[in-house]
């Protein structure tokens, strides 16, 4: 392997772990928003937001927009969980989701 190709592997590499890091934010966030831990979800959510920002995943960003929509919702920021949907909805819809 010559060492043209060895940098967009470890750039590849780098990119997964980064989208990994942030599905398991996010799904950590779910459970601490389960278990009734709402500050703690926003701040992993919150983090897996800026990592999906960061890396252009625009799934990522709707799913992550959902689950703070979700959040936003329960505890009774209606119009912000309604902006944060429709934000989801409206990348979902771009990408054909």
């Amino acid at each position: 392997m010559t060492a043209d190709s060895k940098g967009p592997m470890r750039s590849w590499a780098e990119r997964e772990r980064a989208r990994l890091e942030s599905d398991a934010l996010r799904d950590s966030g779910w459970s601490a928003h389960a278990r009734g831990d709402l500050a703690e979800a926003r701040k992993l959510y919150d983090q897996s937001l800026a990592i999906n920002h960061e890396l252009g995943d625009r799934s990522g960003i709707a799913k992550t927009l959902h689950q703070l929509g979700w959040l936003a919702q329960d505890i009774g920021e209606y119009d912000e969980a309604r902006k944060l949907y429709q934000q989801s909805l409206k990348i979902n819809q771009e990408l054909g989701d």
